[in-house]
């Protein structure tokens, strides 16, 4: 009698035990199951993540070319990427399929890049938003050590996360230096102001007139002697 129960006590052991067993691998099995519906799901994201980037790249190239198209003469192209927030505004909440995106286009030769312009048109800019000696203390920290992200502009000496977000529609740090002054902003413009001014008074006087012209070559190439004024 004690051995029946004895071995009805190991029969229900094994039994609680394969149950406890078929219990994991029906969890492992589970487990495994959503892990890989997750990855399906993850890769068709990214698939159309991928998608929806490159119908936007060639959305964006397709507007640039009309945009372009749509300017005939020489004085209407440089005009015309002025009109750029009203084709951002056309080119938003774009859909394909079930994937929405926005298309962006910005002109960077519209704005100053930090790592390229001048300390000295770097301190005309930055004196639109802060004083002039907080400025110029941005300015020198900038052209000391160029930064190759945006946001580590708000860690230089003398900037902060204000200053960077007011500074951000008008500053780029992957342009090419040159600015294109038909379509840059105000703020952007007043920085180079006094460079072009300097500019124009060297080559005023690098020109002169036609009879501070003549009297140089009067004077040093022939040897004449010098006109009383």
């Amino acid at each position: 009698m004690v051995m029946r129960r004895n071995r009805r006590g190991v029969a229900l052991i094994l039994v609680l035990s394969l149950l406890v067993l078929l219990g994991v691998a029906a969890a492992e099995v589970g487990s495994r199951a959503r892990a890989e519906g997750q990855m399906l799901m993850a890769l068709k994201s990214r698939a159309a993540a991928r998608y929806a980037a490159e119908s936007g790249v060639f959305l964006a190239r397709t507007s640039i070319a009309q945009l372009v198209d749509s300017a005939p003469e020489a004085t209407d192209r440089a005009t015309a990427f002025r009109r750029l927030d009203s084709l951002n505004r056309s080119l938003r909440h774009q859909a394909i399929g079930n994937t929405l995106f926005d298309v962006a286009i910005l002109d960077l030769n519209a704005r100053i890049d930090l790592n390229l312009a001048s300390q000295r048109t770097l301190r005309n800019f930055f004196h639109e938003f802060v004083p002039d000696d907080r400025a110029a203390t941005v300015a020198a920290a900038l052209k000391a050590e160029p930064i190759a992200r945006f946001g580590e502009l708000a860690r230089v000496p003398g900037g902060d996360d204000a200053l960077a977000l007011a500074v951000a529609p008008y500053v780029t740090i992957w342009g090419d230096g040159i600015v294109n002054i038909n379509t840059a902003p105000e703020a952007v413009l007043a920085g180079r102001l006094e460079m072009y001014a300097r500019s124009m008074v060297i080559l005023t006087f690098g020109g002169g007139t036609n009879e501070i012209q003549r009297d140089l070559i009067a004077i040093f190439g022939l040897g004449m002697p010098r006109s009383l004024r």
